[in-house]
């Protein structure tokens, strides 16, 4: 199983760490308290889940969610990773929503809408996307009160 780490490296490119070490990684969105970030893991030209890591503990969990960086937004605070995919690596696709607190994930129906390039909106209980399958059109979920 080849591995492909992800690095930290300063614009100056005088410090280098590795923050992820192990698996076969790629992509990363970072949380707004730039302590934190999304990243996919899984295999080679396979499906890939979102993982979260700590940049300062190097803590990493597995979020579940079969996906791809382009389906992932954080909530303001950094507290909720919201990934759109499927929890079995399927065609369904569904909207989750992963406390990093708790492990508590709850899942959002898309109505057979598939999402790209989420963003929640300021006040965050809203998240407009634009449907893959059309690409033109805006849609939203409320997600407050979850």
């Amino acid at each position: 199983n080849p591995e492909n780490k992800i690095n930290l490296v300063t614009a100056d490119g005088k410090l280098f760490r590795s923050v992820i070490k192990d698996g076969y990684n790629t992509g990363a969105v970072w949380s707004p308290d730039s302590k934190k970030f999304a990243f996919l893991r899984g295999e080679p030209g396979g499906s890939m889940q979102a993982w979260v890591g700590n940049l300062f503990t190097g803590e990493t969990k597995n979020v579940g969610v079969y996906t791809r960086t382009n389906k992932i937004v954080w909530s303001t605070d950094s507290q909720n990773l919201y990934a759109a995919g499927s929890t079995s690596g399927g065609e369904t696709e569904a909207l989750y929503k992963y406390n990093l607190a708790s492990g508590a994930s709850q899942t959002f129906d898309l109505g057979g809408a598939s999402v790209f390039e989420p963003f929640l909106t300021s006040t965050g209980d809203k998240l407009l996307f634009r449907n893959e399958s059309d690409g033109s059109r805006l849609y939203y979920i409320d997600i407050s009160g979850r």
